[in-house]
């Protein structure tokens, strides 16, 4: 299992194990969450190019997606346009969520007055599930693509670790404004089936795509200028 950039290293050690590349030709790779590899061009078109182009090597590539571009997109690129399209129908197992838009003066005011809220015990948010069970929100897990924003928002909420769960990219930069915020704030992850969860999560774009936060009751929010 490799990231789109680390495709060219794997290659290269299955080079060194096996001195016949047929060997490596009966691989069957899987590219999953495929449409970034067009969204990510803006900011690293060398490294999806480079991707497709050792995909190229293989004649079994599937690609996933529970978000795939649109067809006349794919249509348009020569590597994609000859290969078969599937789409899977999941019939009433699919669960479309209310969406509701707020707009406000600032971005961070709406955030504030969600976990004010919440912490005063005031739970609002309620929805009905797939069995049919009305389902009280006590938990809000908050995508913000700004880590700045994020670590102003725990400070004006003046909320402590064990409140907030915060789910950044494990970088020196990003230890260094938790660390500001205090002792005990530090990079979180994602709960597994079964573990705590906390009220508040914060989630930088390391976990837009892909991430199951097996909760049961939190709301989403997500905070866009």
């Amino acid at each position: 299992m490799v990231t789109n950039d680390s495709l060219p290293k794997l290659l290269r050690a299955l080079e060194m194990i096996y001195s016949d590349f047929s060997r490596i030709d009966q691989y069957h790779v899987i590219v999953d969450e495929f449409q970034l590899i067009f969204t990510d061009s803006r900011f690293k078109a060398s490294t999806e190019l480079d991707l497709v182009i050792n995909l190229q090597n293989f004649s079994n590539v599937t690609y996933v997606s529970a978000t795939p571009m649109m067809l006349e997109y794919i249509g348009q690129v020569p590597e994609f346009s000859s290969i078969p399209f599937y789409r899977l129908n999941w019939g009433t197992r699919v669960f479309k969520p209310t969406i509701t838009r707020v707009k406000s003066s600032a971005l961070y005011n709406f955030a504030l007055q969600e976990i004010t809220a919440y912490k005063d015990g005031v739970f609002s948010h309620t929805r009905i599930n797939n069995l049919g069970q009305e389902v009280t929100s006590k938990e809000i897990t908050f995508y913000v693509s700004n880590i700045g924003l994020i670590t102003r928002i725990i400070k004006s909420a003046k909320l402590n670790p064990e409140e907030v769960n915060i789910i950044v990219s494990d970088t020196p930069d990003n230890r260094r404004k938790l660390k500001q915020l205090g002792k005990g704030f530090e990079i979180g992850k994602a709960p597994l089936r079964g573990e705590s969860h906390k009220m508040f999560t914060f989630c930088t774009r390391t976990t837009y795509v892909g991430a199951d936060f097996y909760s049961t009751s939190a709301i989403t929010v997500v905070v866009s200028d």
